[in-house]
């Protein structure tokens, strides 16, 4: 039975909840090429969470006083505690005035996209015996987009130079706690087309899989966050995969939008029932069970397996009114 749009014209009527409108083609522009999972939205700006940072910021350091106040019983320890608050929240207001005054800026126009995808495959995985055939492995990322790039960079930088004073605060406190010319490992760089990508190649040495390298890929239009080698390029380069619904075109204003390929999903896991079968020694054409009488061999699990492959895909949007209500509007196909 082959079934298309099912529950196409579902809507859901609700009050805007800090989204607003973008072009379709716009939210999905930096998705990967084909993911299994993605999801773009424009977030709104929202005055009040301004205040209620500033808020904490103004009233916890009090409140944080009169606990250490009340729970340190050693003079010295006392002294300590309240010096790496008065010294350390200091530190912390700075951080996210930077937060404030330049990556968010930076990142004004508040469109972002989440992406799982399992393009990038390999045959060796760690000490495992080699797999004959290629073995998806999951990817995930997310991707912001860049309105100016120098001013990221400079928030990023001083992000950094204020751990390293709050290191320095530790060392003073704590003199043989922390090396004395120890500081925060800076990343490794490497310039690409279109963009710098930063990195730790220390953390990378510690999963023996190529391709893994978990990273900041700063560009000129987008900031993409991901520990592929392959999906992150793929998002660089601006690879948008071809998923939107069939109610909106590129240029429909949209808050939200979201796929889901489950069936990519089913068809992703197979090679690894393969594999771990072929691990067990199980031959693929024998019974699974030692009975009397004909039984299922792991081939037939398989294609049972196969059947769920009419899970099918899903999509998803949802479009702020004029009157500032949100309208969602979901469709499921089994069409692959």
């Amino acid at each position: 039975m082959q079934l298309t749009a099912a529950w196409k014209d579902l809507h859901d009527w609700t009050t805007n909840q800090g989204v607003k409108n973008s072009t379709a083609a716009s939210l999905l522009a930096f998705a990967g090429g084909n993911p299994l999972i993605s999801v773009g939205m424009k977030q709104a700006e929202i005055p009040v969470l301004e205040e209620i940072v500033g808020y904490v910021l103004e009233r916890a350091p009090d409140h944080l006083r009169r606990f250490i106040d009340a729970a340190e019983q050693d003079p010295d320890d006392k002294e300590k505690a309240l010096l790496a608050l008065n010294r350390g929240w200091v530190l912390m207001e700075e951080i996210c005035e930077t937060m404030r005054d330049k990556i968010s800026p930076a990142l004004n126009s508040h469109e972002t996209v989440f992406s799982i995808a399992a393009n990038w495959k390999q045959t060796q995985i760690a000490d495992l015996p080699p797999s004959p055939r290629p073995l998806p492995l999951p990817e995930m990322a997310f991707a912001c987009r860049l309105a100016d790039r120098d001013l990221f960079l400079e928030g990023c930088n001083d992000i950094l130079i204020m751990l390293d004073k709050f290191v320095d605060l530790v060392r003073e406190i704590e003199p043989n706690s922390i090396p004395e010319n120890y500081r925060v490992p800076r990343p490794d760089e490497e310039a690409l087309a279109g963009g710098t990508r930063y990195f730790y190649s220390s953390l990378s040495r510690q999963v023996p899989l190529e391709g893994f390298e978990p990273q900041l890929l700063v560009g000129d239009n987008a900031v993409i966050a991901g520990y592929s080698m392959r999906q992150v390029d793929a998002m660089l380069a601006g690879e948008a995969p071809d998923i939107l619904p069939s109610w909106i075109q590129a240029d429909s204003p949209v808050a939200v939008i979201s796929y889901a390929n489950f069936a990519g999903m089913i068809e992703a896991v197979r090679p690894w029932a393969v594999y771990g079968i072929g691990l067990s020694g199980i031959d693929l054409d024998a019974p699974v069970a030692d009975e009397e009488g004909p039984g299922p061999t792991p081939n037939d699990l398989l294609q049972i397996w196969d059947t769920l492959t009419e899970l099918g895909q899903s999509y998803a949007t949802a479009t702020v009114q004029p009157n500032g209500t949100l309208i969602t509007r979901w469709q499921w196909t089994n069409a692959n």
